[in-house]
């Protein structure tokens, strides 16, 4: 994907009052996005996890407490190897850190996937999910299902036990 192409999903697919603004720098681009709801967010980081694009984000808050947009960063180069002897306990260790939840991360073995699913309480909570994800390059795929619960599905197969 190109910058210009995920600026134009993002427009279609969030809205054109969501995509606050954009910048792009050669095969880079930073968007900031107003996303208020769950679904909203799950459609964009679900994409961008599917595309297998590096990005990062932040999120801006007032003083309450309130997310008012997602800074995201998205690098469009080649994505490099994942990361070496990352094993999938160390994974799923990380990922209950992350969500501090009850709600287990059930995981197969052959293939190597696991499959959470949760009601977060923050879109913050998403946003360093889908951080962590991205930093390590799993392959997932992140679902708004009723009710503001997510489903998180994890693909470890290119990872040691």
């Amino acid at each position: 994907m190109t910058p210009a192409e995920i600026q134009r999903w993002a427009v279609a697919a969030l809205g054109e009052a969501a995509v606050l603004t954009t910048q792009t720098q050669g095969m880079e681009i930073d968007l900031a996005l107003h996303i208020s709801r769950v679904a909203q967010f799950c459609v964009f980081f679900d994409q961008l996890g599917r595309w297998h694009q590096r990005f990062t984000t932040n999120d801006l808050v007032n003083e309450r407490g309130e997310i008012l947009s997602f800074q995201v960063h998205v690098d469009c180069r080649p994505t490099p190897p994942p990361i070496a002897n990352l094993r999938v306990t160390e994974i799923k260790t990380a990922l209950q850190f992350l969500l501090d939840t009850h709600a287990p991360l059930t995981i197969s073995t052959q293939p190597a996937e696991g499959v959470m699913t949760w009601r977060p309480q923050h879109l913050r909570e998403l946003s360093a999910l889908v951080n962590f994800l991205g930093s390590v390059q799993v392959t997932y795929q992140l679902l708004a299902r009723a009710n503001r619960w997510v489903q998180l599905r994890v693909d470890l197969n290119d990872f040691p036990r």
